[in-house]
């Protein structure tokens, strides 16, 4: 069953350990956490797929999350 936007959870962050943990925690509440581990990544995810949240860290590989913030908003 696919998850709705809303339900759906788009995470770009580098830390894999953190990606999962989060995950693992919000899967029985009926979240579905993808997980993007480098800006550019990230962003091609965000145009592509529907999130209902997207949670971005700041410090990232190849485009920081300032810049994937800055290619949203334009």
């Amino acid at each position: 069953m696919e998850k709705l936007p809303e339900n759906r959870i788009l995470m770009i962050d580098d830390d894999l350990k953190l990606c999962r943990l989060v995950k693992d925690y919000l899967a029985p509440f009926g979240f579905g956490v993808e997980a993007a581990h480098d800006g550019l990544s990230g962003l091609e995810r965000i145009k592509n797929a529907e999130f209902g949240v997207v949670i971005l860290d700041v410090m990232l590989p190849q485009m920081d999350g300032f810049e994937v913030l800055t290619h949203l908003t334009r």
